[in-house]
């Protein structure tokens, strides 16, 4: 339990990192080359009919750092490091350059031993890292399974429909505050001591884990001047559908919550006339109030629009309007430890609830994107905001027979990462990608690799 509660103080930083390069959890290392803009919310976007078409099959190089270090990852084990759990766990698939064991770099020692109840009285031994002193973060992932029941299909392809569905919903938001003089310490190049000073780390979380049931509406509808596919002569091969339209989609999701958990964690660290850790202190160096709800139902609606005219294509999106789940079943608790130096047990008492429920809203996300596939040369782009504030994607590829070559940049948090990568094959070829990340506790850039096989239908 130890472990797990002192954990919670360092997945907000953690997961900051996370959110600068969501691209992370993308396969595609062509369209991770390409600024990682495959990644689109936009519901009509799902609705276009691929063009070319091609399978991807992900190679995880990141499995070598994993089973290298699998004892960090076990919460049993003296090795568990959250911050390195959490740091594979935002780039699961792709191998991160200079992300060593658990052991040689100063943050993670530092979490290690804080887990553990083992850290040093002389913190300046941690030197060696930038600590932010303010971060948060929030996310959504709802994604969903479902079947779109079509009606008054015509020969241009336009159709009406009925979408059904279900799917996760995993909803996270967490804020980190730290002492800018404990940072000063970990990121200085000599000692620095703080006599008699106490160093106060604060955050705040809010988890909610529902599943969405969803009933839709799903419409195709023909451009403008368009007409019915011409039918081939007898002996020919057919000409390839044309996905030329205006694709509409909109969905009512119904929220059935599961479990909320609202922790908040407080960490002191009282130094003594030496700038050392005190051994003791007159408040406990651990707090965590955590209060819980059992159930929870909500509701939630997303709309989107997708244009799209021989190799242009376009849309906008909405996700989360009147997105809210309303809570009950609530318990507060109140979890402490008595010292970080020492191996102690935490002490657990029941607090009461200041109401019977609680409402959670989260923010509403807009998106725009579009996609140009013109011969040898192809070009995204995508904008959201919402979660994190702004985001923007995008990137270009050229093909020159067997190579292709890709570049583009994401924006983040008022970070640019650049991508970059290219592809040796045609209907049977390997990508790979470069492409930077702040996946990381201190929010430094990290390059990582994608590699992934790409199969296509035709050369």
């Amino acid at each position: 339990m130890q472990r797990l509660l002192c954990s919670l103080t360092f997945v907000g930083a953690v997961l900051l990192g996370s959110a600068a390069s969501a691209q992370t959890f993308a396969v595609d290392a062509r369209m991770i080359g390409m600024g990682g803009s495959g990644d689109d919310p936009g519901i009509a976007s799902g609705m276009v009919p691929s063009g070319p078409g091609y399978h991807v099959i992900p190679l995880p190089l990141s499995l070598i750092q994993l089973f290298r270090d699998i004892g960090q990852f076990n919460p049993a084990s003296d090795q568990f490091n959250p911050v390195r759990a959490i740091e594979s766990a935002a780039s699961p698939f792709h191998l991160t350059a200079g992300r060593g064991s658990g052991v040689d770099r100063p943050e993670y020692r530092l979490v290690s031993d804080l887990v553990n109840g083992r850290v040093s009285r002389d913190l300046s031994t941690y030197r060696g890292f930038t600590l932010p002193t303010t971060t948060a973060v929030e996310g959504l992932a709802s994604g969903a399974f479902g079947k779109t029941f079509k009606f008054a299909e015509q020969p241009t392809g336009a159709f009406q429909g009925v979408y059904v569905g279900a799917g996760p919903y995993l909803a996270l938001g967490t804020s980190l505050d730290v002492d800018p003089r404990l940072s000063d310490v970990f990121s200085s190049s000599a000692p620095r001591y703080f006599p008699d000073t106490a160093f106060d780390i604060h955050q705040e979380a809010a988890v909610q884990l529902a599943m969405s049931t969803i009933v839709g509406y799903r419409a195709r509808l023909a451009l403008p001047g368009s007409a019915p596919a011409a039918t081939a002569p007898a002996g020919t091969d057919p000409e390839p559908p044309s996905r030329d339209g205006i694709y509409v989609a909109a969905n009512y999701r119904h929220l059935k919550g599961f479990r909320y958990l609202e922790p908040t964690t407080t960490i002191r660290l009282d130094t003594d006339a030496r700038g050392l850790v005190a051994p003791s202190a007159a408040a406990p160096p651990l707090v965590v109030e955590t209060l819980q709800g059992t159930g929870g139902a909500g509701r939630a609606v997303d709309i989107g629009v997708q244009v799209v005219r021989g190799p242009v294509e376009f849309g906008v999106g909405v996700n989360g309007l009147g997105n809210r789940i309303r809570w009950t079943g609530l318990s507060r608790t109140r979890y402490a430890l008595s010292s970080l130096t020492d191996d102690v047990e935490l002490t657990e008492e029941s607090l009461p609830t200041s109401g019977a429920e609680v409402t959670v809203t989260l923010p509403v996300v807009t998106s725009a994107n579009m996609h140009v596939d013109a011969g040898a040369w192809s070009l995204s782009a995508m904008g959201v905001q919402g979660y994190n504030g702004t985001t923007v994607r995008g990137g270009v590829e050229r093909r020159v027979g067997f190579l292709a070559l890709r570049g583009g940049a994401q924006y983040l948090r008022g970070n640019w990462n650049p991508t970059y990568g290219f592809g040796i094959g045609r209907r049977v070829a390997l990508d790979v990608a470069f492409f930077g990340t702040r996946a990381n506790l201190q929010r430094a850039r990290e390059t990582a690799v994608a590699v992934s096989m790409r199969i296509s239908p035709a050369g």
